[in-house]
């Protein structure tokens, strides 16, 4: 066998050495590429977890806050609720302070006849009266005084099922239903006035009182209202709503509570009030109904906000934000929030609902326009008077109205 070239094999040496240090190369470029890569990663990860601390920080500080270390330590933010058409200062009935001293007086000798002294004090702190002289500035002492009458009687009724008797015994609750609801009908023969217990006879009262200075539309919708609200009170402590998960099903809690909130006899009351005229065809018109829907929402949006701590302290679970937290999984602060949200889409709303009223000629035009403004004082009440009342906040209540701060709630 001839031995193999030098030459040739020096070359096929030359030509493996340098296909390894090619690949080698390759491998090292590969490997400084995909450094380069992990350490590009690396550095996004470490920016993501610096932006996710310091957005967890600013949660931190504005969540839990210590407003009162004693006792406040932690604390949500309650939405600003004194915005949009809400955050005007509104007039004030100047029969204000001598009907709520009359109302004050009565109540006591009559309604809380049998209650004690700290109670007394308690159901006056309440200052229904306030909530009464914003929402009919304009209206006579005498009608202030019954539309104050029946802000003390809804309350004291609603109060009987949300933390009372009524609320766990059904037939009593729906007793009492049934015993209101007679009341308003003429022609069905009810018990004599020594057989109706203080508060169906305030009730009472207070029908006489309008059914003798309002025209027929105005009695009716006032006794269809109020037929309506002491039912669908029943009904709410009736309904199961533990199955609330998506949002269909929270339109509806709403759709429920727009009926028992005491929206629309309130607008009723505000025919009486003002003496107002309107004809059928206003009320049935589309863009009005609108305006009193999301004043009834914007009204339970409201109150269920700031009555929150209150009905969680009673172990009542039927409010928004309460439904927020079991159902949806958000934190106190997040339900706060979503319920701001909601709010703001009925303000929007508002305004386009408005803008498509239609007119109706000057007569009845400055009707509805006072029917209107109404509707907002009843909105701009709901909220000065929570803040002014020691109901929903106690003592602290002037604390939260400046800040805005309230205790978390496990």
């Amino acid at each position: 066998m001839p031995a193999p070239d030098s030459g040739v094999f020096s070359k096929i040496v030359d030509s493996v050495i340098a296909t390894l240090e090619q690949r080698r190369g390759s491998v090292d470029e590969h490997a400084r590429q995909e450094n380069a890569v992990c350490a590009d990663q690396r550095a996004g990860d470490a920016e993501e977890e610096r932006r996710v601390r310091a957005l967890e920080e600013e949660e931190s500080r504005r969540v839990h806050h210590c407003e009162n270390e004693d006792n406040f330590p932690f604390t949500a933010t309650l939405p600003d609720l004194f915005v949009k058409f809400i955050a005007l200062e509104p007039k004030i009935n100047p029969y204000y302070e001598e009907v709520k001293k009359e109302s004050e007086e009565w109540m006591k000798q009559h309604l809380w006849k049998d209650l004690n002294e700290q109670e007394k004090k308690k159901r006056c702190a309440a200052d229904f009266c306030y909530f009464s002289a914003i929402i009919c500035p304009d209206a006579s002492k005498e009608r202030l005084r019954t539309v104050c009458d029946w802000i003390y009687w809804v309350f004291e009724f609603d109060d009987q099922f949300d933390e009372g008797e009524l609320g766990i015994n059904r037939e009593k609750g729906l007793a009492e239903v049934s015993g209101m609801v007679s009341i308003l009908d003429e022609h069905e023969s009810s018990p004599s006035d020594s057989d109706r217990s203080p508060l169906q006879q305030l009730f009472k009262d207070i029908w006489q009182k309008i059914r003798s200075a309002t025209g027929d539309g105005a009695r009716r919708r006032y006794s269809e209202a109020n037929a309506h609200f002491c039912r669908s009170v029943a009904k709410l402590h009736d309904e199961e709503f533990e199955d609330m998960v998506v949002m269909e099903n929270i339109r509806r809690y709403l759709q429920v509570r727009a009926q028992n909130i005491g929206l629309y006899p309130l607008l009723a009351l505000e025919e009486y009030a003002y003496g107002l005229r309107l004809p059928r065809e206003v009320f049935e018109n589309e863009a009005i109904q609108e305006i009193e829907r999301l004043v009834a929402e914007m009204l339970t949006l409201q109150n269920d906000i700031l009555s929150y701590h209150r009905e969680h302290s009673v172990g009542h679970g039927q409010n928004l934000i309460s439904i927020f937290r079991r159902r949806l999984g958000l934190s106190q602060q997040a339900s706060y929030d979503k319920a701001d949200e909601q709010l703001h889409r009925c303000y929007r709303q508002w305004y386009l609902a408005q803008a498509a009223v239609p007119s109706w000629g000057e007569r009845v035009d400055v009707q509805v326009q006072q029917y209107l403004g109404a509707c907002l004082d009843v909105l701009k009440a709901n909220v000065r008077w929570s803040f002014r009342s020691q109901r929903y906040f106690g003592k602290d209540v002037d604390r939260v109205r400046e800040t805005r701060q309230v205790a978390l709630i496990p």
